[in-house]
């Protein structure tokens, strides 16, 4: 009995010492993480705030159904498009080899370079068509105002045809779509965003330019400001009415537009028409920012002449 007994005791104080050990080297790695902590919160990175805020932003249900149909439908066929571009390159760069050593012969001194030269043809097939449209796009197309002017022109066209549809048909477009072809509906929110978040960035830009143009007159300042003003507030309203739940495979919530206003009308005219109504003044504002700017550079000119 006294042996069997200091071996159970033997037992159980083998166990506690092999407990006491993996509580030892939990407080080490506690005491390892809580310095850490100190020296993060102590001396705080903007590294960490960074990563702490795009853990909060990835966080939101319109970004992160964003970005689940992103990996599961935009990546596959990208990965896709670049297998293909992959497999014609190289049966371009074949075919060109192929006819060099046709035209030059195998047993020649230019052996050597003739892959090189292959590729520099391929690239260059490729890359000087794209490069020179890209040269003239940006010459010629990418200008500020005129991709302002673009944009507020289209976003006045869809708005006002939204308008127009609920105004014959007495119902709402944007569910009407969803209803029909959800697919064809994410595909046409996500161009419509894309050109929303080009409009922003543009009015953006617009209005730090003129805030910090010391010969820009005042009025096209203002006028800026109440482009911004609209713009972001009709893309936060885009975003939480439309956008979210068309990441979430839900249906448009247009219909809540009244009550998130604190307007009793849950008609389906309501948000079209307001959206149409500010668009049209956003566009009569650029129209007017344009003019001024014509006037004031013409009468610059006039004075130095």
């Amino acid at each position: 009995m006294e042996a069997k007994r200091l071996e159970k005791l033997t037992a159980e104080a083998s166990r506690q010492q092999q407990e006491i050990a993996s509580l030892t080297s939990q407080l080490s790695a506690l005491k390892i993480k809580h310095e850490t902590l100190q020296q993060e919160y102590g001396d705080p990175s903007i590294r960490y705030f960074l990563a702490s805020k795009a853990t909060k932003v990835y966080g939101d249900p319109g970004i992160q159904g964003a970005a689940n149909k992103t990996f599961k439908y935009v990546l596959p066929h990208i990965a896709e498009a670049l297998k293909t571009s992959t497999e014609v390159y190289a049966a371009l760069n074949e075919s060109l080899l192929d006819s060099m050593h046709s035209i030059l012969g195998s047993e020649t001194s230019f052996e050597p370079m003739l892959p090189t030269m292959s590729a520099f043809l391929v690239y260059g097939m490729i890359c000087f068509p794209v490069g020179l449209m890209l040269s003239y796009a940006l010459e010629w197309v990418c200008k500020l105002r005129e991709l302002l002017l673009a944009t507020s022109f289209y976003l006045f066209c869809i708005s006002a045809l939204a308008a127009g549809f609920v105004a014959v048909t007495q119902r709402d477009p944007l569910k009407e779509l969803y209803e029909h072809d959800s697919s064809v509906f994410v595909l046409q929110q996500s161009g419509f965003f894309v050109i929303l978040v080009v409009q922003l960035l543009l009015i953006a830009i617009a209005l730090c330019g003129a805030a910090s143009a010391d010969d820009v007159p005042v009025q096209v300042w203002l006028m800026r400001l109440c482009q911004t003003i609209f713009m972001f507030y009709f893309g936060f309203v885009y975003y939480r009415l439309v956008w979210t739940p068309t990441m979430l495979d839900e249906a448009p919530k247009t219909d809540v537009f009244g009550s998130m206003i604190g307007i009793n009308d849950s008609s389906k005219g309501l948000p079209y028409s307001l959206a149409a109504g500010g668009f049209t003044l956003n566009l009569a504002l650029e129209w007017r920012v344009q003019g001024t700017l014509e006037e004031d550079q013409a009468e610059k000119e006039e004075k130095e002449a």
